[in-house]
């Protein structure tokens, strides 16, 4: 028997070829209501030296 090129190709079940599933977008308004439900933490630019002594 000839060795296969690539024994994962040859496996039971594996599809060499595929594209993947396009799922339409649905009207919901989760997508809308996530871009402005964003959260800014404080961050602290006065210590940056990072000596330890704040």
């Amino acid at each position: 028997l000839p060795a296969a090129v690539s024994p994962t190709a040859e496996s039971p079940g594996y599809f060499t070829e595929s594209e993947p599933e396009i799922e339409p977008k649905e009207n919901n308004r989760d997508d809308e209501r996530s871009e402005g439900d964003s959260i800014d933490y404080p961050t602290s630019e006065e210590d940056n030296d990072g000596d330890g002594d704040d």
